[in-house]
């Protein structure tokens, strides 16, 4: 998993062409003003989900685990805890759904406080668990930009 905020990503421009048109996207986009939903993007990323959710206590949420994408979570506005597991760390409570891409997990892992204006990109061996409320609940609008796993080139 890679943690961090919109002023430093030329770090991560090497990651990988989609990688970079991702980080590109989140700074040429008024993303406040995008509706919730899906957006299919005409390029090397696959699609977005642009959604608005009230963030819950980690003891309400389960961990999970996608195979076909990498994730680039961005917070637009709110705070939450973003939950990270490797993956073989976990025992496996759901089998995986490849139509849904997403497989459910259970298991200890660490948590990072994202707020608005932070990002992170999680790859198919992150289990991950968002949305956690970090005092209290609290909204939080998030773009979610999925990225084919085979466009992922970090060795």
């Amino acid at each position: 998993m890679i943690i961090d905020t919109l002023d430093r990503v030329a770090l991560y421009r090497r990651l990988s062409p989609a990688v970079s048109e991702a980080l590109h996207f989140l700074r040429t986009n008024d993303l406040k003003s995008m509706p919730d939903g899906r957006c299919e993007l005409e390029s090397d990323i696959d699609f977005a989900i642009v959604q608005t959710y009230e963030t819950k206590p980690a003891a309400e949420k389960r961990w999970e685990a996608q195979r076909k994408f990498v994730d680039l979570q961005f917070v637009i506005t709110g705070t939450e805890w973003m939950g990270y597991a490797p993956l073989e760390t976990l025992t496996p409570v759901e089998p995986y759904d490849a139509e849904k891409d997403i497989a459910w997990y259970q298991g200890e892992g660490s948590f990072v406080r994202l707020p608005a204006g932070s990002f992170c990109i999680l790859t198919p061996n992150d289990a991950h668990m968002p949305g956690v409320c970090v005092d209290s609940p609290q909204t939080v609008r998030k773009i979610v930009i999925k990225i084919a796993a085979t466009a992922w080139s970090v060795e």
